[in-house]
């Protein structure tokens, strides 16, 4: 087919390859020409049946597109059924593993190029042989319309070679095929995420038992102990012992959470449960977790102790399959909470069962190699006894057998953590103590300008050598990914070097660079979220919104009200694009309410953000009056762009409670100042709102000919925001392109422009938009049946 009958715009994109074409070649020596002739006709009929392009091949491999997922979809399955029973030669069985995904079709020469293909090449690759695997985009789009006998299969997030974030992952279950296949080939399961431990496990093993058997069943077991304890560690290794023993698992460390109004929407988050605007967080996780065998681990719980409890109660009630296991100081105080004290190691008895000493003599020897355990037994037990068995005051001490000897190491011992701050240079120990300001993690860039003073104010060099040495010393971890590399602390050495912080009287002057930076640099990465780099923005923003938090948390909680109305401000259209309901509308309500100071342009942008969420959860009036507030404010500031947008989110609720001659006249108004303005998202939000309401009000005036101009019109405007790249925008406007068409009868261009809409609100997992993209195409499928 030619490259100009290919599809351009939203297309869903299909690899395929025969498992074991190798051992296939050694079997049939020259047949497998035949058998390649007969494996391409197969797969080309069953791709033009079902009218899509075969773009490459490359081998056994196939590289197709189609212009809608149902017909990728059947295309899959009839291919799976022609080769399942084909006669093939000496009765070998050929089976073709295939991926498909829905996304952007970016044409590159006769070929497509872009994140999305890749996505598709990947989840090929994780597939088995004879089995479909699909994306969440595509099983959404596919999930009301499959080939009769044919159903769908979730399986859960999976992490796939070099993509930025997990993938869902589908399988179609096809009548009289084999359907039972081994576990994906993914880098892990993304749901039973668990931390990867650094080192080897030591001891432990009558706690490490009783673990297993408290998780044995459902309920709730607490691991208490002092920090340092090692109870993190036993959880990690209780919960991967057990990993079998359910259907799925998830890690939460809640360090970086200091709201327990927040604790449901964050454990939400860490299970990649998207917020909703009209369902609480909590009840988004009992149907997540249902009435499956699920393990959920709380780690640092203590400073959360009440929302920890009262979430915990909540789940165990709703969720019969639910183990909770968690990590704290004290315990939840919830009913039949089972508690098993997590004390320092064994220091006495056998040496099989001296755990202290083995843990000490391991993390030794693996910096003093020559190091004569034997020689030094004594001193090395009476260090491990002064530091009671703790782990990591024991792994402190032994970091440090390079330069100490174990008598060096006792006559330096003042308390468990002495070491943690005799070991360090200034200008490490000034470095590590104001890195204790970060939660949830650090950039190298964040480190760089908020911990500038240490010691001596360092150069960015000698911030890489500080982290560097840190990251040596075990004080701070590293972790690589693809967007790039985060820094973070150990919660008990964030505590200690907090403390330190404190002593030195540096807390207020740290936690101000803390706030400027990070406000400025929200700033920055929101300026991004209106352009082609907004999914690197929403990732970056996801990624520090910890921080973020803190920097909320802590001018609500102090005197400084003026930073966090301007932090929330800058992260209101952040929470909504990326579906932070939740935290949104916490965050606008602790700031809103009470305010008594003359409106400021953030307490307006803010003010116009709360009305947003307000409508999308049924407040109508309440959003009204806000948005009327927002308008009078922004009039008096003298600022057009939030008049206008005050007007025209009025006008879109308006529109929702059916006040239609309102919603115009705000809309006219909306769309003259855009116009002076030059605001392209302005004017094209107040085009797509004024087809919008101009369609309900033909359709409800049953003036079916006025649709058509209005269509056009919308189909200007998208190719217009699609090459502003701006996804939300995309989605509405194809949303009411999709709608439109249905109107006039034009249900293909009505079915492509839904999928187009879903794939935008998808990437940028807006779920209030999605759904109600999914209940449009429900709409039109119903109606035409």
């Amino acid at each position: 087919m030619s490259g100009a009958a290919l599809p351009v715009g939203t297309a869903t994109f299909v690899f395929t390859d025969i498992e074991g074409s190798t051992v296939l070649t050694r079997e049939l020596g020259e047949g497998i020409g035949s058998l390649l002739d007969d494996h391409h006709r197969i797969l080309r009929d069953a791709v033009a049946a079902a009218e899509g392009f075969v773009v490459s091949t490359e081998g056994d491999g196939f590289f197709c597109v189609f212009g809608s997922a149902v017909r990728a979809v059947s295309a899959a399955v009839e291919a799976q059924r022609a080769l399942a029973s084909h006669a093939w030669p000496k009765e070998v069985t050929v089976r073709v593993r295939m991926g498909i995904h829905t996304g952007e079709a970016v044409r590159g020469g006769d070929d497509y190029v872009g994140l999305d293909v890749h996505r598709a090449s990947r989840i090929a690759s994780a597939a088995r042989g004879g089995q479909v695997l699909l994306s969440a985009t595509t099983s959404a789009l596919v999930s009301d319309d499959l080939p009769p006998g044919v159903s769908l299969r979730d399986l859960g997030d999976h992490e796939l070679k070099d993509l930025g974030r997990p993938e869902r992952l589908s399988q179609l279950v096809i009548d009289g095929l084999d359907c039972d296949f081994s576990p994906v080939r993914s880098m892990r399961i993304a749901s039973s995420r668990l931390p990867v431990p650094l080192s080897s496990f030591v001891g432990r093993v009558e706690e490490l038992d009783a673990v297993e058997a408290f998780l044995g069943r459902p309920g709730l077991v607490t691991l208490l102990g002092p920090g340092g304890s090692g109870k993190t560690r036993l959880a990690v290794e209780g919960a991967r012992a057990s990993s079998g023993s359910f259907d799925g698992f998830q890690f939460v460390d809640l360090s970086p959470i200091s709201s327990p109004e927040l604790l449901a929407s964050f454990v939400a988050s860490a299970m990649s449960i998207v917020d909703s605007a009209s369902i609480p967080a909590h009840e988004l996780v009992v149907a997540h977790v249902g009435d499956s065998r699920y393990l959920l681990v709380l780690d640092n719980c203590e400073h959360v102790i009440a929302g920890a409890a009262e979430l915990t109660t909540h789940l165990l009630e709703r969720c019969p399959g639910l183990t909770v296991l968690a990590t704290s100081r004290e315990s939840l105080g919830v009913t039949g909470e089972q508690v098993l004290p997590v004390s320092g190691l064994a220091v006495e008895g056998e040496d099989d069962r001296q755990d202290a000493v083995r843990l000490f003599v391991e993390r030794a020897t693996a910096v003093a190699p020559d190091l004569d355990a034997g020689a030094w037994s004594a001193q090395i037990e009476e260090v491990c006894r002064r530091l009671d068995g703790i782990p990591l005051a024991i792994e402190l001490a032994a970091a440090r057998a390079n330069v100490l000897t174990p008598s060096d190491l006792l006559a330096r011992l003042d308390d468990r953590f002495a070491l943690l701050q005799s070991r360090s240079q200034p200008d490490e120990q000034g470095f590590l103590r104001r890195l204790s300001v970060f939660r949830g993690g650090f950039t190298l860039e964040a480190a760089e300008a908020v911990c500038e003073g240490a010691g001596s104010t360092p150069t960015d060099t000698e911030a890489i050598d500080l982290l560097t040495s840190l990251v040596a010393k075990s004080f701070v971890v590293f972790r690589a990914s693809a967007s790039g590399g985060r820094f973070d602390l150990l919660e008990t050495i964030r505590e200690y070097a907090g403390m330190q912080l404190e002593a030195v009287g540096d807390v207020s002057s740290v936690e101000a660079r803390h706030r400027d930076w990070f406000l400025a640099w929200a700033k920055q990465e929101a300026r991004r979220l209106s352009t082609r780099d907004q999914l690197q923005a929403l990732e970056r923003l996801e990624a520090d919104h910890a921080n973020l938090r803190a920097v909320l948390e802590r001018g609500v909680g102090g005197d400084d009200r003026a930073s966090a109305l301007a932090m929330a401000a800058t992260l209101v259209w952040f929470w909504y694009v990326h579906s932070h309901f939740t935290e949104g509308a916490y965050w606008s309500s602790r700031l809103l309410s009470g305010h008594e100071a003359a409106p400021t342009r953030a307490y307006v942008r803010l003010l116009i953000g709360a009305g947003d969420f307000d409508f999308r959860i049924g407040e109508h009036e309440r959003a009204a009056a806000r948005f009327d507030e927002a308008l009078r404010a922004a009039r008096l500031l003298g600022s057009d762009s939030l008049a206008m947008w005050a007007l025209a989110y009025a006008a879109t609720n308006d529109a929702l409670c059916l006040r239609f001659d309102d919603a115009s006249a705000s809309l006219e108004e909306a769309a003259h100042i855009a116009d002076e303005l030059g605001d392209f998202l302005g004017a094209g939000y107040c085009a797509f709102m004024h087809a919008s309401l101009r369609g309900w009000i033909a359709v409800q005036d049953d003036e079916i000919a006025l649709l058509p101009p209005l269509l056009e019109s919308l189909e200007t405007l998208a190719e217009m925001v699609r090459a502003a790249g701006e996804r939300n925008m995309i989605g509405h406007v194809m949303q009411a392109v999709g709608l439109i068409a249905h109107w006039v009868g034009e249900e293909e261009r009505a079915r492509l422009a839904l999928e187009e809409s879903l794939v935008a609100f998808s990437e940028i997992e807006t779920i209030a938009c999605v759904s109600h993209c999914l209940e449009a195409a429900a709409v039109i499928v119903a109606q035409a049946r």
